[in-house]
Order: structure tokens, then C-alpha cells, then sequence
């Protein structure tokens, strides 16, 4: 049973519908996998800033 918006060979507005609604989930999925990159890439430059820098002396103010 083959669906029939899918597998018909007439270009319908339900198909187009359809490749514009996939299109914006990959664009919405992208942007958020993205998005954590950006968090973990961040976290890892503060991190490494931090090992970086030498040790307060507590006896300062």
C-alpha cells in the first residue's frame, strides 16, 4: 500500500506542502544542533581560559 500524496507522479499542493514542511524541520534541526555546538564549543574556551590562568594569591586583596 503505497501512500498515495507521496508516490503519485502529479505535483500536488499536499506534496509541495510536505517538502516545505521537511525542508523547515531540517533548517529548525540544523539551527539547534548548532546551537549546542556553539554551548560545548564555549564551555571548552572557558574552560582552557580558565586552566590558564595562574593561581589567586589569597593573602591580596
Amino acid at each position: 500500500m503505497a501512500c498515495p500524496v507521496c508516490f503519485s507522479p502529479i505535483e500536488s499542493a499536499a506534496r509541495s506542502s510536505l517538502n516545505v514542511g521537511i525542508g523547515v524541520m531540517l533548517v529548525v534541526t540544523g539551527l539547534v544542533l548548532g546551537g549546542v555546538g556553539a554551548f560545548l564549543a564555549s564551555l571548552v574556551r572557558r574552560a582552557r581560559r580558565g586552566m590558564s590562568l595562574p593561581a589567586a594569591d589569597p593573602g591580596r586583596s
